[in-house]
């Protein structure tokens, strides 16, 4: 019989059905490798109703008790978590037999432990990282669960090149921000062209009506991924839908909706993916800006083709496929070259010699504030100082098999960290003292109470260091003088 995987998601009015479009991808995906799927959660808003019985899939009440009980019972081999507020089962050995732990997270957003993480986010490969079960990490926006049904309303796109007449306004399948209404009556002001069509998506309509201005009002159905693709510009929220608009190539204007878009929505508006139209609150307060934004885009057909082309090198819609073949590289006890990512943990003491010699590298020791060679008897009665310190946090990064670098934490106060970073001498010219550096950084901020302030002291003539702080978001508290030895002082407080 073939191998179950339960994919716990819920669709309910008030959070929306993005988890769920996204559980239905990996079901696809799934189904074609060989695997048999069961949704496990509540799908109650009414357009999650309809996706899933289009999908032929059948939802299994989640329960009190434990997903792992659950899964045991139902005789399943991957847990699979699209919940951001759902504890997943303890990892354990999938190659011994255990059950699997595949997660969805979005930065922070839903981070737990897991054998294999999707994290779509821009941040996600310093996210992903402090990940400690994880074997596989498929992270960056290109990993986007999507659907073929948007892989195949893409090609159509392609292939028919008449130019739509559409304005589509959507916000996900339940609006759970309220910000539909206030959406369409800015397009209704912004477009002002009667040869163009705005059809507002609203789950609080109870059927089509036409307004005399042309505005054509219905529930989100079934259809939306066709309708999209139809449609000379999308105005929506910065959630699960702008990685379909992205692979159907329909240029897109995004509102912030809620907190956990942010990230999403800086990403697609710095990129030049699609125009920011600010916050839910923004809707309001800034309405006339907006009217006057929209419509200068839409009429200005290069600009709508420079955001289809932006956004569209983002995401190539083959994330979920990946996921399921990263489910049978971990159970069957290997994974893809790489596939690992970027990784930090705490060092050991079978460390010791690769921190030895990376410490008495000359170029390392020429950048330290302590330019003298370590003994070796000094450097183990060190480490194991440091690793004995619950005020000291040693830590390793590396990528896939190899090791990048060092951060070291010193506690200086009760919330203010010291940090120190030495990079492999291998690995030097790469560009990667920056992630190395922010990997330490998460690391240390997920395990420490409060929000704690990071600092760094710099010698005034090691200018690749504080090129690489100030890149980092640290501001000079203090600079010092080479003629007397004092040190230039950096600062970051870490974001919660």
């Amino acid at each position: 019989m073939a191998p179950l995987a339960l994919l716990r998601c819920d669709a309910v009015p008030a959070t929306g059905v993005g988890h769920l479009v996204r559980c239905l991808a990996v079901a696809e995906a799934a189904a074609a490798a060989g695997w048999r799927v069961l949704l496990v959660g509540e799908v109650s808003a009414p357009l999650a109703v309809q996706l899933v019985a289009a999908a032929g899939l059948s939802v299994h009440p989640a329960g009190t008790g434990p997903l792992d009980e659950l899964a045991a019972g139902l005789g399943a081999r991957v847990v699979h978590l699209d919940h951001y507020a759902v504890a997943g089962p303890p990892p354990g050995d999938p190659a011994a037999g255990d059950l699997l732990v595949s997660s969805v997270q979005d930065g922070r957003h839903g981070r737990r432990d897991a054998h294999v993480v999707v994290d779509a986010s821009s941040l996600a490969e310093v996210t992903a990282a402090v990940v400690p079960a994880a074997r596989v990490r498929l992270t960056g926006p290109r990993q986007a669960l999507l659907r073929e049904q948007v892989r195949h309303a893409a090609a159509r796109r392609r292939a028919d090149r008449a130019a739509s007449s559409r304005v589509l306004v959507v916000a996900g399948g339940t609006d759970a921000a309220g910000i539909v209404p206030r959406l369409a009556a800015i397009a209704v002001e912004a477009v002002a062209d009667p040869s163009v069509e705005i059809l507002v998506l609203d789950p609080a309509a109870t059927g089509t009506s036409r307004t005399p201005g042309g505005v054509v009002r219905r529930p989100p159905g079934a259809d939306l991924v066709e309708l999209a693709a139809g449609s000379r510009l999308v105005i929506t929220a910065s959630g699960t839908t702008t990685s379909e608009l992205a692979v159907l190539g329909v240029p897109m204007a995004v509102v912030r909706a809620v907190d956990n878009q942010e990230e999403t929505y800086s990403r697609l508006v710095s990129a030049g993916a699609a125009l920011g139209l600010g916050s839910a609150a923004d809707l309001d307060r800034d309405r006339d800006r907006l009217v006057q934004s929209l419509r200068g885009l839409v009429h200005d057909r290069v600009r709508l083709a420079a955001l289809s082309e932006a956004a569209g090198a983002q995401v190539d819609g083959a994330g979920a496929d990946r996921l399921v073949a990263a489910w049978t590289s971990v159970l069957d006890g290997r994974s893809a070259p790489g596939a690992r990512g970027w990784w930090v943990g705490p060092a050991r003491a079978s460390d010791g010699d690769l921190l030895f010699r990376w410490r008495n590298d000359p170029e390392t020791r020429a950048r330290s504030l302590t330019t003298e060679a370590v003994p070796r008897a000094g450097h183990e009665a060190w480490l194991t100082g440091v690793l004995a310190d619950p005020d000291r946090s040693l830590l390793m990064v590396g990528r896939g098999d190899a090791r990048v670098g060092t951060v070291r934490f010193d506690r200086r106060a009760t919330e203010t960290w010291e940090v120190s970073i030495t990079i492999a001498p291998e690995q030097r010219g790469r560009g990667r003292a920056r992630t190395v550096l922010a990997c330490g950084e998460e690391f240390l901020a997920c395990r420490v109470a409060g929000r704690p302030t990071v600092v760094a002291q710099v010698r005034p003539d090691n200018h690749a260091s504080r090129a690489l702080f100030a890149a980092a978001g640290y501001r000079a508290t203090g600079l010092g003088d080479p003629a007397t030895g004092s040190v230039d002082r950096w600062e970051k407080p870490l974001p919660v």
